[in-house]
């Protein structure tokens, strides 16, 4: 079984971060296209806080992560609030800022959602549990920006997402 390290911060309860990468971009810029809640609610490391958008389908969040990275995977803590189907979409240092242009979509499949702490959809090959859903990406991408973009909402209500990780492979130590 891997190693799970977990992030943590002062009063905050704990994303999964799997054995071998590390998390970029806490406490980013972000960008969104609606904020019932503040866009930086989703990358502040903090589980008791969230971002929440309007009631429709079309609402993203952008996140700048400071610098390029090569992004290996993105995990997405949802409230219930969640994207039924959703895509991660890429933007580089060169070309890019909190407002795109967005590159290499990634559609992601979320039929559950967070609901009184477990989530309805339970991947058997999360090691990380219920919580979180894991999207490992086909091929590491390059990005500084990072854009989650709702297709379908799974409920009435807008997209709310307590946690957004991206993640790249941890360097190895010298």
């Amino acid at each position: 079984m891997r190693a799970i390290a977990l992030l943590a911060l002062s009063g905050a309860a704990a994303i999964p971060i799997p054995s071998g990468f590390m998390r970029v971009g806490v406490g980013g810029a972000t960008s969104a296209s609606s904020e019932s809640q503040p866009a930086s609610r989703a990358v502040d490391g903090i589980d008791g806080t969230r971002w929440e958008s309007s009631h429709t389908d079309d609402e993203w969040l952008s996140v700048d992560l400071g610098a390029e990275y090569e992004i290996a995977r993105i995990d997405v803590i949802w409230e219930t609030a969640h994207a039924s189907a959703y895509f991660l979409e890429f933007g580089s240092a060169a070309s890019g800022s909190l407002a795109g242009p967005w590159s290499g979509a990634v559609p992601v499949s979320n039929p559950g959602g967070w609901s009184n702490g477990a989530n309805s959809a339970c991947f058997s090959t999360s090691p990380s549990g219920c919580k979180v859903v894991e999207k490992p990406l086909p091929s590491p991408v390059t990005a500084r920006y990072v854009r989650i973009k709702g297709k379908a909402r799974g409920t009435p209500w807008g997209y709310s997402i307590i946690e957004a990780a991206v993640l790249v492979v941890a360097p190895s130590p010298p």
